[in-house]
């Protein structure tokens, strides 16, 4: 049976995004749209606070599988990793006109991960979303409700 903690960490993740999301967007819409603002996206910094604060969902995710801690800590992150990754890139693109695959303009202050999908085009992608398919299945296998 799945808990009210589960389903809180479920729905964490997704807010996360969000609330990513917003910041992101805010920033642009100044910067580019309003041109009051220089400021610029600080990936690593604001990555390195996703991660914190979606900890605690990973590791409620981690209790729910059969797996070794490590293993099952190890799939929890990779799944909420990537399910981040997926939306934020989307949603962020559709939000300011661009189609979902668009992989950003070329600037100095672009993601790691908009380079690699630039540079590796379409398989950069499939092996993005095969990822992304591939912890949700793991997950689901190995998890016990």
């Amino acid at each position: 049976m799945i808990t009210a903690l589960t389903i809180l960490a479920i729905a964490w993740v997704p807010i996360i995004t969000a609330a990513k999301l917003w910041y992101d967007l805010r920033l642009w819409f100044n910067r580019e749209i309003k041109g009051t603002s220089n400021k610029t996206v600080q990936h690593k910094a604001e990555w390195l606070i996703v991660a914190i604060t979606t900890s605690p969902a990973v590791y409620q995710l981690s209790t729910q599988t059969a797996l070794p801690w490590y293993c099952s800590i190890t799939l929890s992150a990779l799944m909420c990793a990537i399910f981040i990754w997926v939306l934020f890139d989307g949603l962020y693109n559709l939000f300011r006109g661009y189609h979902w695959w668009y992989t950003g303009s070329v600037d100095a202050d672009d993601a790691t991960t908009d380079k690699l999908l630039r540079k590796y085009g379409t398989a950069a992608h499939v092996i993005k979303y095969a990822a992304f398919v591939a912890t949700i299945i793991f997950y689901i296998k190995y998890y016990t409700a």
